[in-house]
């Protein structure tokens, strides 16, 4: 299956993506090409690895102000209101989603609760597209091991490969 922007659009605002790093990285250069509309960033879960690498990692995928106090309260805000992106809709594309909630300490629940908030709260809503990647012989533990942890969220899984045009 191909995944393309309406079907991000369309689904629950989490999209579980299982797919080679390639291939995920091919959705992400394929949306960001062919949709200029929509701000599509990516973030990389395998290097938050703690609180202050993950404030980090968004701060730089996201290009916050200065101002961004580094605490929950303020990241709920900015991704709220969608400072300092370009596009009319985002979608934040995670790669290796599971290394922040399975590999981190307690951030990761908050960070998954203020994420929830604003794909629902955001104007407009902000769109999550999560990667594990299916290429490695402990995915499908992973895999269910994320779905276990995230079962409040809605999200709609999808296998798929992908090749740059």
């Amino acid at each position: 299956m191909i995944l393309n922007l309406a079907d991000i659009i369309e689904s629950p605002p989490f999209v579980l993506v299982a797919a080679p790093v390639a291939a995920f990285d091919d959705l992400r250069w394929t949306l960001r090409h062919e949709h200029p509309a929509v701000d599509v960033r990516m973030l990389r879960g395998h290097a938050c690895h703690s609180k202050d690498s993950l404030f980090n990692e968004i701060t730089a995928t996201l290009q916050f102000p200065l101002y961004f106090g580094r605490n929950w309260d303020a990241l709920l805000d900015l991704l709220r209101d969608h400072v300092g992106l370009n596009g009319e809709r985002l979608i934040l594309c995670i790669a290796d989603a599971d290394h922040i909630l399975l590999h981190a300490d307690h951030y990761g629940e908050a960070f998954w609760a203020i994420l929830k908030q604003c794909a629902t709260e955001g104007n407009p809503p902000l769109h999550i597209v999560l990667h594990v990647d299916n290429s490695t012989p402990v995915y499908e533990y992973r895999r269910m091991r994320f779905l276990e942890r995230l079962q409040a969220i809605p999200i709609q899984p999808v296998e798929f490969g992908l090749s740059r045009p």
